[in-house]
């Protein structure tokens, strides 16, 4: 489902980017083929961006569904040898529960014809008391029978014995089985040899990964420098041109982010509630095995009772038999103490009637009588040494088989108190498991709420990708059309520069200075060849920018195939200890069968073994925690690295803004000089129309003049005069006046000159030292003014002159302002000091020309003086082609007005768009960052959810570990069972058959004869001998068979 998911995105995303290229392509003008190219590599680096990170996800999606087939494979085997190794021991228990039956029926069989010999013995018995008289006749008879039997019984014996053979070799066939199971087992082992050996190819791959990310790591460090400086000229350059267009594309990828939204979360309900069923499901197997073994340990809890209970029974039965030993033991004593007394009596008799009768007949039948009596004496006690031996002997077989199973029922009962504290121990651990497993679904649904935000993060920040492209292309179209309207103010410029001077010059000088400007444009190509190569280099830097987040999105790529090849290595080490504990648990039925006297040791070795396996796991865990923690600790100082690089970009951001303020204020200061400039020229315009009235006062007084003095002159005077202006000239023409009957004149004159003379040494200290070009310009009007103004009425003149003089000290106390001001300018920006003194290099050349200019003008104005003293014609002729070139001026100066108020309107509204600009910037800037810090939770979250995972794995293999235990005290409660029940019947049976032969002995002496012959003794004594040995070759197999149990 994700990976539909992902392409219907991606085809979602490529419909945007199509629709967005037509639309710029409908917006932006025709660009050059270079640039055409450079922006369709820029637009399709998004595609390639977005088609590798499809590539990467679906190799992630394939590997995890290759690693889940892995899983459920190696579940599947897990659970065969399971069944396998139960189905192994059920066939055991089935083999050994069948022979221990066969035993059981042999054993009965044998019990039922030893119950007919001594029902048969009995009836000899009763015999043998009916007739003494007969005794002699039938002993050969009696011998016969008795032979026969003991034949029988020997025959019975030698087919015990051919079932102990056969029985043997059943063993041996286990055995063989075992042998076989034992290379089964070795099979398993060079299978996990050869998966360990795909481990450690694994971990090899694993290592060549870190040394590549380290690599990479190491490049990335080294390139940020360079994608902070390529960022930060991103930042200047933003414009905002398609808004709508963009608020539009917002809108619809909203619409279908919402819309995945929505089936994610629909699909990841679905998931969870499947997850919650399945939860459930094993919560309740869990329960239902807690209380199969709770069941089964309050049976063996009730078995241990029983169990103590029949040890009271046999304690008794025991003093039962001790007292009844003791009393038959005095029985004994009290029948030898009247068999005393009655020898005695006899004696006693014998000897009166010896006295009485002295015979030799009586004698001998005495001495018959008497050995006769002796000989039973010492057979009585004979048999009676022997019963109360054999009572003994049965006696302490009693008691060491008491002790036997004495020390069996304690060991059972330590090993039942062991049970139950494992039992508390597993309830306390499968609660606190309960517990876990609640906090992880916990921790899983935060940790999916987590993941559906960075989801929803990501498209957010590929939508802001999205959007910075399209703001790039509109940055680009806009610098292009910043490109353009800058060389439209710069030949506006030059045309102001050039119609200024046509204001003031003569062609030659418009030739000098379009020569020197020609020379400028040269300059200003140049600069905007080197503002082209920058604008270049930039865009192969945002060309190597986007290499590198192609280079760091394949980085993270590569971190998730390692992190999906640590899991893979995590779940093969998982699949290998499981194999472990199957083999170790195989290892363990194997010396089960193959040892079954030396359980206990093989239990505390396989203990051992557990242990050091633990051991083993636990060092395996801490060093792929001490991995984990240095990969934490890698990428807290990638997190410190990318801190710093945040803190650097902030940094640049409040240097732009602090050159945005600067910018700002040296607009505003180049706003103030356009107004003082638009003010001189309204000065200047006004000194024209007073210049203009000037003249006509001055042709009027000229003309009085020369009528006073009636000098005429010759036009060949005027054109010497003219030609060669010079200080003798303004002497020639002083004299006429000085002549004059009026001295008033004289003195203004001079005064006049004086003013004059301050008024140049000001102008050419002003010029000398390079004030700005407006000034410069101003200083030109006034100075071309002066002259015009030096035949005029004395009274205004003088008037004229000192408003000029004033404000030329108003200027110059301006001038020394702005060189306070430039020079602050200068200490805190370097750029903007190169400029300044570029312009101040392009502006001297200017001046010095305006300089000439105005020598010239002077020169010029008084010749013109001088011609009019001469001739009245050529007077008028100058006034009228004056009159017309002030006339094109004002319509060249209107037009230029009108041309800066433009460009004024034009500078404010791109400052606020410029403004506006930098706000978004600075505000996606922000977002980015605020993105990149959620991008870093996520990651420390996704972090901690393998740690959980891992916590997960643990429990469940301890879980499983647990339940294998468990199984394994199931079973060992179960032969344990198996074995009190069988010693219970065994101590029965036995208990039945001591019975019996205490009667059958006690039957045979009361009913034997007096006098027994040495023949009957003997017989007796050999079947005694073989009842005995049937006995121990019947004990013997029962401790056998208890053994192989056990």
């Amino acid at each position: 489902m994700s990976t539909i998911s992902d392409v219907s995105g991606y085809e979602e995303e490529m419909f945007r980017i199509k629709r967005l290229l037509l639309l710029d392509s409908a917006a932006t003008p025709t660009p050059s083929s270079g640039e055409y190219e450079k922006r369709k590599d820029q637009k399709s680096f998004p595609v390639m961006l977005r088609t590798e990170t499809l590539l990467t996800k679906e190799n992630a999606d394939m590997q995890i569904h290759r690693l889940t087939i892995q899983l459920q494979n190696a579940q599947e085997e897990k659970e065969k040898y399971r069944i396998e190794a139960l189905e192994a021991e059920t066939k055991v228990a089935l083999e050994w529960q069948e022979k221990y039956q066969e035993a059981l029926r042999q054993k009965a069989h044998l019990e039922g014809r030893l119950e007919t010999v001594q029902a048969e013995m009995t009836t000899l018995v009763s015999g043998q008391n009916e007739v003494l008289g007969r005794a002699q006749t039938r002993e050969q008879e009696l011998k016969l029978k008795t032979a026969a039997d003991s034949k029988a019984a020997l025959q019975e014996i030698e087919k015990l014995a051919l079932e102990i053979n056969r029985l043997q070799q059943t063993v041996r066939e286990g055995d063989s089985r075992s042998q076989d199971l034992a290379l089964q087992l070795e099979l398993r082992d060079s299978e996990i040899t050869q998966l360990k050996g795909a481990v450690q190819a694994t971990e090899d791959a694993n290592e060549k990964l870190r040394i590549e990310l380290q690599e990479l790591k190491i490049e990335a460090e080294s390139k940020d420098e360079s994608i902070q400086n390529l960022e930060s000229k991103i930042s200047d350059q933003h414009v905002e041109c398609q808004s709508l267009l963009q608020a539009k594309l917002k809108a619809e990828n909203n619409l279908t982010s919402l819309k995945n939204e929505i089936e994610m979360t629909r699909k990841s309900g679905y998931w969870y509630r499947d997850q919650l069923h399945a939860c459930q499901a094993t919560r309740m197997k869990v329960q239902q095995e807690l209380m199969a073994s709770q069941a089964e340990v309050v049976s063996h809890s009730c078995q241990n009772e029983r169990m103590k209970g029949e040890i009271a029974k046999l304690h008794q039965a025991v003093e039962t038999t001790q007292y009844r030993a003791v009393r038959e033991k005095e029985a004994l004593m009290r029948k030898l103490e009247v068999i005393q007394a009655d020898m005695l009596e006899r004696e006693a008799t014998i000897f009166s009637q010896i006295h009485n009768e002295s015979t030799v007949d009586t004698v001998n039948n005495i001495a018959a009588k008497l050995k006769m009596a002796e000989e039973e004496k010492a057979r009585l006690l004979s048999l009676s040494d022997t019963a109360v031996q054999e009572l003994k002997e049965e006696v302490a077989h009693l008691k060491n088989e008491m002790q036997t199973k004495e020390t069996a029922l304690d060991a059972a009962g330590t090993e039942n108190a062991q049970l139950m504290t494992r039992m508390t121990m597993l309830q306390k651990t499968l609660n606190e498991k309960e517990l876990a497993l609640q906090l992880l679904e916990n921790k899983y649904k935060n940790i999916e709420m987590s993941y559906n935000h960075l989801v929803e993060n990501l498209k957010l920040k590929e939508q802001t990708l999205l959007e910075l492209k399209n703001e790039k292309v509109a940055v680009e179209v806009a610098l292009a059309a910043a490109g353009r309207e800058k060389t439209e103010v710069d030949m506006a410029v030059s045309k102001l520069k050039d119609d200024f001077a046509r204001i003031t010059t003569s062609y030659q000088v418009m030739k000098a200075e379009l020569r020197e400007k020609e020379k400028q444009i040269t300059n200003l190509k140049a600069d905007i060849n080197e503002v082209q190569r920058e604008n270049k280099s930039h865009i192969e830097k945002m060309n190597e920018l986007e290499k590198f987040e192609e280079a760091y999105k394949r980085l993270q790529s590569r971190i998730s195939q390692t992190q999906a090849l640590e899991q893979q290595t995590e779940d093969m080490s998982k699949a290998n200890m499981e194999l472990k504990l199957k083999v170790n648990e195989l290892k363990e039925a194997h010396s089960y069968v193959k040892q079954q006297m030396s359980v206990m040791r093989e239990t505390i070795a396989v203990r051992e073994e557990q242990l050091l396996n633990q051991t083993h796991i636990f060092e395996v865990h801490s060093e792929e925690l001490k991995a984990k923690e240095q990969s934490l600790a890698e990428l807290g100082n990638e997190k410190a690295a990318h801190e710093e690089h945040v803190r650097r970009l902030q940094a640049k951001i409040q240097e732009l803004v602090t050159q945005n303020e600067k910018l700002e204020a040296e607009t505003a200061s180049v706003q103030k000089q356009l107004s003082s400039a638009s003010s001189a020229i309204e000065q200047f315009n006004l000194l024209c129309r007073r210049s203009e009235e000037e003249k006509s006062l001055l042709k009027k007084q000229i003309k009085k003049m020369v009528e006073e003095h009636g000098a005429p002159r010759t036009p060949q005077n005027v054109a010497a005069e003219s030609a060669c202006p010079s200080p003798e000239m303004l002497r020639a023409i002083q004299k006429p006046l000085s002549s004059h009957e009026n001295g008033c004149i004289q003195t203004k004159l001079c005064d006049l000159y004086g003013l004059l003379q301050n008024i140049e040494s000001k102008l050419t200290s002003l010029l000398s030292e390079g004030c700005d070009t407006q000034e410069k310009d101003f200083q030109k009007q006034q100075v071309n003014i002066t002259p015009i103004n030096s035949v005029n009425e004395f009274d205004s003149f003088e008037s004229v002159l000192i408003n000029i003089s004033d404000s030329i000290s108003k200027v110059l106390e301006w001038r020394d302002k702005l060189v306070m001001e430039m020079e602050t300018e200068k200490q805190s920006n370097e750029a903007l000091r190169n400029e300044l003194s570029d312009l101040k290099q392009g502006t001297g050349v200017n001046i010095l020309n305006g300089e000439k200019l105005n020598k010239v003008s002077y020169d010029a104005q008084a010749e013109k003086v001088n011609t009019e003293s001469i001739g009245s014609q050529t007077v008028n002729n100058d006034i009228l082609n004056y009159k017309e070139q002030i006339d094109a001026f004002q319509k060249e100066i209107t037009k230029l007005k009108g041309c800066l108020k433009m460009s004024d309107i034009e500078h404010c509204e791109r400052r606020h768009k410029y403004e506006s600009n930098v706000r978004t910037l600075l505000k996606k800037v922000k977002e980015h960052m605020r993105g990149r810090k959620r991008m870093e939770q996520a990651l420390e979250e996704l972090r901690g959810k393998t740690e959980e995972n891992m916590e997960l794995f643990t429990l469940n293999c301890e879980l499983s570990k647990l339940q294998a235990e468990l199984e394994v005290s199931k079973k060992s409660c179960e032969e344990q069972k198996r074995i009190a029940n069988r010693n219970q019947e065994a101590l029965l049976v036995l208990e039945k058959e001591q019975g019996k032969l205490a009667q059958s002995c006690s039957i045979s002496r009361e009913k034997l004869p007096a006098e027994p012959e040495s023949e009957e003794v003997a017989f007796s004594n050999e079947f005694d001998q073989k009842a005995r040995e049937l006995q121990l070759l019947q004990t013997q197999g029962r401790i056998t068979e208890l053994e192989e149990e056990v």
